[in-house]
């Protein structure tokens, strides 16, 4: 049981630090459910209060589900409109990420990858964020069979084609 708790100790001391790291232009950075965020501060005695549920099996969060951030549109996955930060979802860096799904692992790695990169935005006065939201450039391909395939290209606000 001690193991168990220096364990989360050791969680609290790593995300606490990425959670307080500065934005920088290019980082990526991974949407998180704020429901499983939620379940997993509980878990580890997080903010210090609730400490009677630290480290208890029946609040354990589980592998990452991101499911609650996606809905499924004309068959593709995409992430839901008007979703609010820390509300709906949590920002952690790359490291961040990459800690907690070694930990807790994934629901399904592809759909609960939501990886997204720092822009910096402003023309005059310079300031960085995560854009959540990526365009989307759809590409008609015609071979020379007349067959025609759409392929939807997500793309940052800052690339070039």
């Amino acid at each position: 049981m001690d193991e168990m708790k220096s364990d989360i100790d050791e969680q609290v001391v790593k995300i606490s630090e990425f959670l307080k790291r500065e934005l920088k232009p290019g980082d990526v950075w991974y949407l998180v459910s704020a429901g499983w965020f939620k379940q997993w501060k509980k878990y580890i005695g997080f903010d210090g209060s609730n400490k009677t549920c630290k480290g208890e099996c029946d609040v354990y969060p589980g592998p990452i589900d991101n499911s609650a951030l996606q809905e499924e549109v004309e068959g593709v996955l995409q992430l839901k409109n008007h979703l609010i930060e820390n509300s709906d979802y949590c920002l952690l860096p790359n490291e961040g990420w990459q800690f907690l799904v070694q930990n807790y692992g994934t629901s399904n790695i592809c759909k609960d990858t939501l990886q997204r990169k720092v822009i910096e935005q402003g023309m005059f006065v310079k300031h960085c964020k995560v854009e959540i939201y990526l365009m989307t450039l759809n590409c008609k391909l015609q071979d020379s069979r007349k067959q025609q395939e759409i392929h939807h290209i997500n793309m940052s606000m800052v690339d070039t084609i």
